[in-house]
């Protein structure tokens, strides 16, 4: 969203507590800020109607948004449909992305931009990690995501100009991408 222009992004966040939450919020926060923009978050229930209320108190805390980051696909959809359900074009006047590639992000309209994770690889490092018993202490594994670029996001200055198009990545995803943050499945030394 900052290679697209994208200043002041508010992050429809699940619960405050949840590892991956917290983990996603930092590294927005850390990527959005770098780049001299602002992050705003609103936690709410990682469902439907949690994205809608989250998007709604986001706007009304900050009306210049240009865009909203569910840490959850759920979370963005509902926020997508709030936004509609105000007369605000997703993509157009707010961009919209979320996490975890569900099959509904293919079901909205616009469809959803995403962070896509390796769900299965990651799940059998963990089974594979729990098998390990004690040998497994202080391992730690990580995977790369993939952003899924589709219609839920557009350049900020897209809608001014007739000749913008929207940015896309190969389904391979080479070359750099604005995902820089890491998932990681870990053992601690001492834990079970």
């Amino acid at each position: 969203l900052v290679e697209l222009g994208h200043t002041s992004i508010g992050i429809a966040a699940g619960q405050a507590n949840l590892t991956s939450t917290i983990h996603r919020i930092e590294g927005i926060r850390t990527v959005v800020e770098a780049a001299g923009g602002h992050v705003h978050v609103a936690h709410a229930l990682p469902d439907r109607e949690g994205g809608r209320r989250a998007a709604r108190q986001l706007l009304d805390q900050e009306p210049a948004l240009t865009a909203i980051v569910g840490t959850a696909d759920q979370l963005a959809i509902g926020a997508m449909h709030w936004l509609q359900d105000q007369g605000i074009a997703v993509a157009d006047d707010v961009s919209v992305a979320g996490f975890n590639d569900i099959p509904a992000a293919l079901d909205v309209r616009p469809t959803l931009t995403t962070v896509r994770l390796p769900l299965r690889d990651m799940g059998a490092a963990a089974l594979n990690l729990g098998l390990g018993g004690r040998t497994a202490a202080n391992t730690s594994t990580e995977f790369k995501p993939e952003l899924v670029v589709r219609g839920s996001t557009r350049h900020r200055d897209a809608s001014a100009s007739t000749t913008a198009t929207t940015p896309t990545m190969s389904a391979t995803g080479t070359g750099e991408t604005p995902v820089r943050a890491k998932s990681r499945i870990s053992r601690q030394a001492g834990s079970k």
